[in-house]
């Protein structure tokens, strides 16, 4: 079971973050469940798993069309991404959940949920490993923003 916390100031340390996270993951497919308040990085977490697996189109938030995907590589295969943003849905607006399942074709693939407390949802419950992912921000010693993430395998 992988668990891990990791402390950055700067978009470079947060790709060397996430080069050491990815390390750890051997394959897909995973699901990962971002939390943090706005702003705290999550997307910026995405973007920068995006650079690590070659994306060509830039990571955006999905804020207001919930849901982007996007084709990587990730250990010499093709891959794909899905990004999911539920902050703007309602507790329980079952109208706006995705079942990602059915965008994928096969098991190379990582999605990402940013908000998941937004929709119950019993992600245990899928056959994939699952990482909860929650990301911090405070100002340090030198009054700069820090963040702190810890990533935890969710045991089933």
């Amino acid at each position: 079971m992988y668990t891990a916390t990791f402390t950055f100031e700067t978009l470079a340390d947060l790709e060397k973050t996430v080069i050491e996270i990815f390390s750890n993951i051997k394959k897909p497919p995973a699901l990962f469940l971002l939390t943090g308040h706005p702003g705290a990085g999550k997307t910026s977490f995405v973007k920068a798993v995006g650079k690590l697996m070659e994306l060509e189109e830039t990571v955006t938030s999905p804020s207001f069309n919930i849901m982007n995907a996007y084709k990587g590589r990730y250990c010499d295969e093709i891959i794909d991404i899905i990004h999911i943003d539920y902050y703007r849905v309602l507790k329980n607006d079952t109208l706006v959940y995705l079942d990602f399942f059915e965008m994928v074709d096969d098991e190379n693939y990582f999605v990402f949920i940013e908000w998941p407390q937004n929709v119950n949802k019993e992600w245990h419950r899928y056959n994939i490993p699952v990482y909860t992912i929650s990301i911090e921000t405070f100002i340090n010693k030198k009054d700069l923003i820090e963040r702190k993430l810890s990533i935890n395998e969710y045991k089933k």
